[in-house]
């Protein structure tokens, strides 16, 4: 299912995120083709939030590609 998307995906996780295990994001990675992976070290399930400014400049490099 998941590899039959074919929009560009940026995929965000902590490597501590209790909520969405990290082992998820790496398996969507692998099945979406044309997908980025960004995972934050020490960070739970706000990673977003700990990694503030570098979240922001991934998302900015993400989009303007």
């Amino acid at each position: 299912m998941l590899s039959q998307i074919n929009q560009p995906t940026l995929i965000v996780n902590g490597d501590h995120d209790r909520m969405v295990p990290v082992v998820g994001s790496y398996q969507m990675h692998e099945q979406i083709k044309n997908s980025q992976l960004k995972i934050y070290p020490d960070a739970g399930h706000m990673s977003l939030f700990q990694y503030t400014d570098d979240f922001v400049t991934t998302l900015e490099r993400f989009l303007n590609q």
